[in-house]
């Protein structure tokens, strides 16, 4: 009798957990994942500081089923402010990456105690490929001229500075390129370069220098868009709500080209023709 009993309970209880997981539990699940919401995505591509307007953005509707929270809303959130890193067509807006003021010239003092700026300045009669911009990367490419008629010239380029980091283009008054640009300075005082300034750590800096007082150097403009992966950005949606956004979006305009556009610079200052580099030779 017990063992009946007992056989009739599980049977029972088994049956209310299946009624509640089929009636209850599974639909309210399902529920959840058809419940959707409206964010921001960016249907322009913006650059660094640059102020976000109503014609950058498009508010979508996606599923809010695991939506992060950083993901912004409400395009009133983020109109008007400066992006504090580049933003891509087709990435969704993330409230982190917005803020009030523009990111000052000065802030990368503030962010890696590691490097330092240093200077140095150009000429654009050597400027044959375009000017650096503020984040843009550089290969430093250094050119020996030979001592005499019966030694060979030299190209010399240093891992160490294939891949250094433009701070600040300032024209030979100091004022910024960017600034003269938007001041419609005249070009032949303003907008020509005078002055570059990269990020570099202790051993950068000496072979800088060193490239300074040994000749010409060559800065190759890297492409753009090593700079950009740099950018670490979390992850922006779930798998569910990328799908139902299209994201595949996302990714169309990151095909951008590879080709190298060389911007040469020329220093004045004592040649130090004893140091001894590696490098490649070339004939005179």
């Amino acid at each position: 009798m017990r063992g009946r009993l007992k056989s009739i309970l599980i049977i029972v209880t088994s049956l209310l957990i299946a009624i509640i997981t089929g009636f209850y539990l599974v639909p309210k699940d399902v529920e959840k994942t058809r419940q959707t919401t409206m964010v921001i995505r960016f249907k322009e591509s913006i650059g660094k500081n640059q102020r976000v307007k109503k014609d950058h953005l498009d508010v979508i509707e996606i599923g809010s089923y695991n939506l992060p929270n950083y993901i912004v809303n409400e395009e009133s959130e983020i109109i008007g402010k400066y992006a504090v890193t580049p933003m891509n067509k087709g990435e969704f807006a993330i409230r982190n990456y917005f803020q009030d003021n523009k990111v000052p010239d000065d802030a990368f003092l503030y962010e890696d105690t590691l490097v330092d700026g240093i200077s140095f300045e150009t000429d654009l009669a050597k400027c044959v490929g375009g000017i650096p911009k503020k984040g843009d990367k550089v290969r430093v490419i250094i050119y020996k001229k030979a001592k005499d008629k019966d030694s060979e010239s030299e190209v010399i380029i240093y891992d160490e500075l294939s891949s250094l980091e433009v701070i600040k283009v300032a024209n030979k008054n100091g004022v910024s390129i960017a600034q003269a640009e938007n001041d419609n300075s005249d070009i032949n005082n303003s907008i020509v370069p005078g002055v570059v300034t990269v990020k570099a750590d202790i051993k950068q800096q000496q072979l800088l220098v060193k490239g300074v007082y040994d000749g010409v150097i060559h800065l190759a403009l890297r492409p753009r868009i090593l700079a950009q992966k740099v950018k670490k950005k979390p992850s922006s949606l779930s798998p569910e709500a990328e799908k139902k956004a299209g994201s595949g979006q996302a990714n169309q305009n990151k095909n951008e080209s590879t080709k190298e556009i060389e911007t040469t610079t020329e220093f004045s200052g004592n040649k130090n023709n004893n140091t001894e580099r590696e490098g490649f030779k070339l004939d005179d």
